[in-house]
Formats: C-alpha cells, sequence, structure tokens
C-alpha cells in the first residue's frame, strides 16, 4: 500500500510540474505603464492556433478568447480571460518593484518578446506607424526601463534595437522605418507630403482606426485598394497563398493619425 500512495504521489508531483511549465499556457512577459498606457504581452495558443502567439492588448482589451481585465503594474500581475477562465498571471523572471511615489517614472518591463510585441510597443511610444523592412531579423528583445517621457522611452526601444543591429530612421511626419543595419544604405525614406483628395478617405484617420492582426493577404489587399479607390487588376493571383510564401499573414497596427 506504502508503494501505492509513493507512486500516485510521484504522478501528482510531475503532473504539476508538467502543468506549470506548459508551454501552451498563457504566460506573462511584460508589463508597460504610464503617460497614460497600460499594457501587458501575453503569450497565449488559443483555439485553432498551432503555436503560441504573443498579444501586446491594453487594460480592458479583448481580442478572441483573451482579455485583460486589470493590470497591476507594482505587483507585476495581470488578470486576465483565457479561453474563458480567468486567470492571474505573473511576471516571469526577476523584475523591479514599482515605486509607490507618483514623482517616479512609469515602469516599462518585458523580457523575451517577438519582434512584433517589440515594435507595436514603440509605435505607441514613438507616436508613429511603424514601416518594417522583412528582412528585420526575428529576434526576441528584453528591456527594463524608467523614462520619464514618452520620448525617452522610445529612445531606450532605439537603444534596444541598435543593439541587435537593427536601425531606425525616420520617414516623414508619421512614420519610422525599422531596417537591418546592413540595408541602411538600401532604404531611402519617401513619405509623401500631400493631402488626400480622394472622397473615399477621410482627411485624418484617427489613431488606432486600423488594427489588423494576423489577416491573410487577400484582405489585406482589398483595403489597401479601398483606401487608394482603386480596383486590384489580378485578385485571382493575390488569393493564391502560394504566390505569396513571406507573407502567410499580416499584421498592421495604426498607431498615429495619417
Amino acid at each position: 500500500m506504502k508503494t501505492i500512495w509513493a507512486f500516485l504521489a510521484l504522478i501528482l508531483t510531475v503532473s504539476v510540474s508538467l502543468a506549470q511549465n506548459d508551454d501552451k499556457a498563457p504566460k506573462l512577459l511584460g508589463i508597460a505603464d504610464g503617460f497614460g498606457m497600460k499594457f501587458a504581452i501575453i503569450q497565449a495558443q488559443l483555439t485553432g492556433r498551432s503555436e503560441p502567439v504573443q498579444y501586446y492588448l491594453g487594460e480592458g482589451q479583448e481580442l478572441g478568447e483573451l482579455g485583460i481585465v486589470k493590470i497591476d503594474p507594482a505587483k507585476g500581475v495581470v488578470n486576465l480571460k483565457a479561453v474563458g477562465k480567468d486567470t492571474s498571471l505573473a511576471f516571469d523572471g526577476p523584475t523591479e518593484t514599482q515605486p509607490t511615489d507618483t514623482s517616479e517614472p512609469p515602469v516599462i518591463r518585458f523580457r523575451s518578446v517577438n519582434l512584433i510585441a517589440a515594435i507595436r510597443m514603440y509605435a505607441d511610444f514613438k507616436g508613429k506607424t511603424v514601416l518594417q523592412h522583412p528582412r528585420v531579423p526575428k529576434t526576441t528583445f528584453s528591456l527594463t526601463s524608467r523614462a520619464r517621457t514618452k520620448e525617452e522611452a522610445a529612445e531606450a526601444f532605439e537603444v534596444m534595437f541598435r543593439e541587435q543591429k537593427i536601425a531606425t530612421i525616420p520617414d516623414g511626419e508619421h512614420f519610422v522605418m525599422v531596417v537591418p543595419f546592413a540595408l541602411t544604405n538600401l532604404v531611402t525614406p519617401k513619405a509623401p507630403a500631400f493631402a488626400i483628395t480622394n472622397s473615399l478617405v477621410p482627411a485624418v484617420i484617427p489613431a488606432r482606426s486600423i488594427n489588423i492582426f494576423g489577416s491573410t493577404i487577400a484582405p489585406i489587399v482589398q483595403i489597401y485598394a479601398d483606401f487608394l479607390g482603386k480596383k486590384i487588376t489580378d485578385f485571382p493571383a493575390v488569393m493564391n497563398q502560394k504566390e505569396f510564401p513571406c507573407c502567410a499573414t499580416v499584421s498592421f497596427l495604426q498607431s498615429c493619425p495619417l
């Protein structure tokens, strides 16, 4: 009997260990808080996904089966709903405790986040839409910053990118290009300096009015054509994903008015 109980205890111990290290379970990878912004980076594998995805969501925001209920930056804890379940996640890894003194700068802290999440945060702090070069390396990023202004926060991201040999190049008033160091001499900022006159397009498109995540290429091309007021000449080819092996899915977040 003692042998049976010992065996059951071993099974329970292994099960708990596996649950704590389950790659499919949601994980908190980062928190950004300050300047009227409060976001969390959650890695989760939702229904229909073949692998975990990193989601950059604000407090109170929902995306499918995932929703951020509350973010507590001081404790490094995020309450969320994932696949119909209430979950509380703590920041994984060494962290700094955010000071209670409101005169102290806000804290940005994350680790091992992917390029998409890092660029989305950078775009929000920079207040510009990021134009990402397709050859930017798909690496991961970690950062802890006590920036006092959005400008300082954006600079912290730019330093982080430079450490990975990634350059940030201003492109007009509303855009910034993110390009590998090796290709900086091959790109030229060409932001148009003309007013939109097409009656189908508002004079000013508000920030976050375009928020696309993980879409296929076909509807993106259709949206682009609609904004230009033009027609697609070879739509069947666009629908064929084999024609676009580099663009199986597309994500785009407009971070400033256009």
